[in-house]
């Protein structure tokens, strides 16, 4: 199982390609997704739980030795989950899938119940556990098309028909990236 960790970041503006280029540089960056707001990029990690005795431990000494001190990241705000579950044909990444990445909040006691049924959704392919502000990250993989409905607009149906109907579910929050790099190999 990969431990992952998920850091949105604000960046001096007009480096943004040079920043993709030196974060993907970094052995265990997985992802690069290009946003539009108050942040810049979603930056996505793993470390192999398995193969270290502390991987967050590792992860947060990567976080703050190798990506936070990047010439031009001026913000970083990261969560690590305390758990995770992925769907197994979620490890091959396809450049024909788009993200989004959706910050759930639920009724107090309540994260299990909606984990479960979010993991239960077939566009959902990763939900995790998170500290913080938020209860829940769920990432939502649809595919890319052409012609309408584009990405976007079924990311957001996901959600608004979903995720949002779920008894349990508060509130959300959600991002759509306009791009993505993926490290590893893609079919």
């Amino acid at each position: 199982m990969i431990l992952k960790s998920f850091s949105l970041i604000k960046v001096k503006p007009g480096i943004e390609k040079d920043l993709v280029k030196k974060i993907l540089k970094i052995p265990e960056a997985l992802e690069v997704h290009s946003i539009i707001g108050e942040h810049d990029f979603i930056v996505i990690l793993g470390v192999e739980e398995v193969l270290t005795s502390d991987p967050w431990g590792k992860l947060t000494t990567i976080l703050t030795d190798n990506l936070r001190t990047i010439a031009g990241i001026l913000e970083t705000q990261t969560v690590i989950p305390t758990s995770s579950k992925m769907k197994d044909e979620h490890l091959v990444v396809s450049s024909k899938l788009a993200r989004g990445f959706i910050y759930i909040d639920t009724k107090p006691g309540r994260e299990a119940t909606v984990m479960y049924k979010l993991f239960q959704m077939k566009e959902i392919n990763e939900v995790h556990l998170i500290p913080g502000k938020h209860d829940i990250l769920g990432i939502v993989e649809v595919e890319k098309t052409i012609l309408p409905p584009r990405y976007p607009d079924l990311i957001q149906k996901v959600v608004v028909d979903k995720i949002s109907e779920l008894n349990d579910v508060q509130n959300t929050e959600t991002i759509i990236p306009d791009s993505f790099n993926y490290k590893y190999s893609t079919s």
